[in-house]
């Protein structure tokens, strides 16, 4: 046999062996697996993540009125600033972790509040992104508005 064809046995053996791993790999992992069981209660997301999270974004930007005048509070430098884009991410983040199974109060309102806060944080993302302080000063209302919602119908305190 010359070298040519060992070469080619050789090359087509190694596609075969190729072939079959990936194959073998892709049977292996069952359907929706990719899919991670809930580890926090609602309580522990609230306290560890989106409280957090909340404070950052709401108080990142402020206009106090004093006797002195106005003064306008907001992210001076790109660290500040990707912490409060940071911060809305991970509250948009927090709003699919409500809504993971088993944590769900009710299907579609709890969804639909959750959902509410996603969007809201994503507005408030991206107004940090862009630099934006009126943009991420207006975001806040509507993020506000999806905390204090959730809060009123599912009877927990409103700080």
């Amino acid at each position: 046999m010359r070298p040519a064809h060992w070469m080619l046995l050789l090359s087509s053996l190694m596609f075969l062996a190729s072939l079959w791993f990936v194959l073998a790999g892709a049977s292996a992992a069952p359907a929706g697996s990719a899919r991670a069981a809930p580890v926090a209660t609602v309580k522990q997301l609230m306290d560890g993540l989106i409280s957090p999270a909340s404070a950052t974004v709401y108080g990142s930007v402020s206009i106090v009125v004093s006797a002195e005048g106005e003064k306008e509070n907001y992210p001076k430098s790109e660290a500040e600033w990707d912490r409060v884009a940071g911060a809305a991410a991970a509250l948009a983040e927090a709003g699919s972790l409500l809504m993971a199974e088993g944590r769900a109060r009710d299907e579609d309102r709890w969804n639909s509040i959750s959902q509410s806060m996603i969007d809201a944080s994503v507005v408030s993302m991206k107004a940090a992104q862009a630099r934006d302080k009126d943009a991420l000063l207006a975001s806040g209302e509507a993020l506000n508005n999806s905390c204090d919602d959730c809060h009123r119908i599912y009877s927990v305190d409103v700080e």
